[in-house]
């Protein structure tokens, strides 16, 4: 009875796995969307995805975009090929390091400290630029006093160009596999996507920090 139960439950369980199995849809850029594939006929593959509100959407990606489809099944077919006229220069095993560095750095690699160094420096900005500066012999009329200028407007374009500057470290502990690191177009991947965290990031936290700054300008004003 106890293995009939057991048996009738891995029933159960696969059924279950194939009901929620989805087609993956595997970008360039490493990002992945999920849902039905539709039709793949045309330059454009049609696909369908639930929302959060679990209403059905459907969807149109180029097929230029895609490095591959795997489906419910858990078979993938690429759709990637090189072609330089396109702009396609890796070969189909590169770029597969090269999605594989991608999708590393989405699901690993963080910089939080840029987007505080961001507020920090927003905020620091705006209290810099609006401190009553002293005339001659006085000290000023200190704090918010005085008025803004196109200076709090340059900070979010400076602070993020300088944000993508450094070098990308990749943190050892987050790589999938170390082997991925003898291809160079892991690393490739990997940085060009770090990079652009990176600088949204830096790009964020400076837009917070210069409207923080004003807030409380405008509240002391």
């Amino acid at each position: 009875m106890f293995q009939k139960t057991i048996f009738l439950l891995l029933i159960l369980a696969g059924l279950v796995c194939e009901v929620d199995a989805q087609d993956k849809i595997t970008l360039l850029n490493g990002k992945v969307l999920e849902g039905t594939i539709l039709d793949t006929t045309s330059n454009m593959i049609k696909y369908e995805w639930k929302k959060k509100n679990n209403k059905v959407r459907e969807d149109f990606i180029d097929k230029y975009r895609i490095y591959s489809i795997t489906d419910a099944n858990d078979i993938e077919t690429i759709f990637y090929q090189q072609d330089s006229l396109i702009g396609n220069f890796f070969t189909e095993e590169e770029m597969k390091y090269f999605v594989l560095g991608s999708q590393d750095a989405i699901n690993g690699y963080k910089a939080p400290l840029v987007t505080v160094g961001g507020i920090v420096l927003g905020i620091g900005t705006v209290m810099y630029d609006t401190y009553d500066k002293p005339d001659g012999g006085s000290f000023g009329d200190g704090l918010y006093n005085g008025d803004a200028s196109v200076l709090n407007l340059a900070v979010p374009f400076v602070y993020t160009v300088g944000a993508g500057v450094p070098k990308i470290k990749i943190d050892l502990n987050k790589v999938s596999d170390p082997s991925y690191l003898s291809h160079e177009t892991y690393i490739l991947g990997y940085e060009r996507t770090a990079r652009s965290k990176k600088v949204m990031n830096a790009l964020k936290g400076s837009i917070i920090g210069i409207l923080s700054g004003f807030v409380v300008y405008t509240i002391a004003k």
